[in-house]
């Protein structure tokens, strides 16, 4: 996380770090980990005074369409996390 916010924030940095850390986890661990690293990114950002909501959360969709939206539709959509034990 510290790596990624010593430089600009942009979305290719965002891209790369989460390909790298989801390559290591499956199922829907590889759309919650893009999740939690967005928290992480608010959270620490907002601490150092800015304020990038609206920008991380476009980074979130972009990110969640281009690479997990398949599975996601291949597992019964969003209301099959909730059935989720």
């Amino acid at each position: 996380l510290q790596m990624l916010l010593s430089q600009p924030v942009t979305y290719q940095a965002y891209r790369e770090c989460t390909l790298e850390t989801t390559v290591h986890a499956s199922g829907w661990n590889k759309i919650l980990v893009p999740l939690i690293l967005l928290q992480q990114m608010l959270l620490e950002l907002t601490r150092r005074g800015q304020e990038p909501l609206s920008a991380l959360l476009q980074f979130g969709v972009t990110y969640l369409e281009d690479y997990a939206a398949e599975y996601i539709i291949q597992q019964g959509g969003w209301g099959t996390v909730f059935n989720l034990e």
